[in-house]
C-alpha cells in the first residue's frame, strides 16, 4: 500500500474513514470488535487479509459492512420503523456507485478500506506508519528487502516486486 493521498476519502482517527460510498458520505468505523467480526465472517485474521490474493470484491464488501454497521444500530426510518442491516447486494450497489458516481478507483477503495481496518488494530498506527515508510519520494515502495525475507507466494513467485515485498514483510512480521 503506498502513502495515503486521496481528494475524497478521509481519516479522522484511529480505525475511521470517511469516504463517499454511491454518492453518500459513509464513516467506516474499526476498533477491536469490528476486527473480530470482520475476522470471523471472513475466517481468517487481517494478516492474511493483507495478501494481494485476497483482496477482492467479497472483502470489501464485508470490510464495508462491517465498518458502517455503528450507522444502522437502533435508528429508524422516517416512518419510525427500525432500519434494516445492509445486505450485500445494497453494499455492491454502493461499491459500483463509489467507481461511476464518485468516481474512486477500485484499488483507492480497497486501500482506504484496509487502511481503516489496519488503523483500528490496537498497533495499527505503527503498521500504517511502517508501510507509509517503506515508500519513497516517487511513491514506489523501497525495493532494497533483504535476501532473508524473501518467501515464495501462493502463485509460484517470490516476493521480488515492490508490493509483494510490502505484503510479505506484513505477513511475517518482518521489518
Amino acid at each position: 500500500m503506498s502513502k495515503w493521498n486521496h481528494d475524497k476519502i478521509t481519516f479522522s482517527n484511529r480505525g475511521v474513514c470517511h469516504l463517499p460510498l454511491g454518492g453518500v458520505d459513509h464513516t467506516l468505523r474499526f476498533r477491536s470488535h469490528e476486527i473480530d467480526i470482520l475476522e470471523t465472517r471472513m475466517g481468517m485474521g487481517v494478516m492474511e487479509m493483507l495478501k494481494p490474493e485476497r483482496m477482492g470484491i467479497k472483502l470489501l464488501k464485508q470490510i464495508i459492512i462491517v465498518g458502517v454497521a455503528h450507522e444502522y444500530v437502533r435508528k429508524k426510518t422516517d416512518r419510525g420503523d427500525k432500519k434494516k442491516g445492509l445486505t450485500e447486494q445494497e453494499v455492491g450497489r454502493w461499491i459500483d456507485g463509489s467507481l461511476v458516481k464518485d468516481g474512486i478507483q477500485f484499488e483507492d477503495l480497497m486501500e482506504a478500506c484496509m487502511r481503516a481496518v489496519i488503523g483500528g488494530l490496537p498497533n495499527g498506527q505503527q503498521m500504517l506508519d511502517m508501510m507509509d515508510s517503506d515508500d519513497d519520494d516517487d511513491g514506489r515502495a523501497d525495493t532494497e528487502a533483504s535476501s532473508e525475507h524473501v518467501a515464495p507466494f501462493a502463485d509460484g513467485t517470490s516476493s521480488d516486486t515492490p508490493q509483494k515485498q510490502k505484503h510479505q514483510k506484513l505477513s511475517t512480521g518482518a521489518s
